[in-house]
């Protein structure tokens, strides 16, 4: 494209963030592990299940972007 935009840059950055949402949401899911109260284990799978989605969303741009 004539204005710079490169795909592949806004990719990697995709990439990069689907990392750490899984991360996240890894954390998220042994700390749920560690919790007695149900509430707040059911909070925190909740919270766990939304940072695994963003991971999917983030990865599925990445490869949108490529294919650009």
């Amino acid at each position: 494209m004539s204005d710079g935009y490169r795909p592949e840059r806004d990719a990697a950055q995709a990439a990069r963030w689907a990392g750490k949402w899984r991360d996240l949401a890894e954390e998220a899911f042994a700390m749920a592990e560690t919790l007695g109260e149900p509430e707040a284990r059911r909070h925190m799978l909740f919270i766990a299940e939304a940072y695994k989605l963003l991971a999917e969303r983030a990865q599925e741009r990445s490869v949108r972007l490529l294919l650009v």
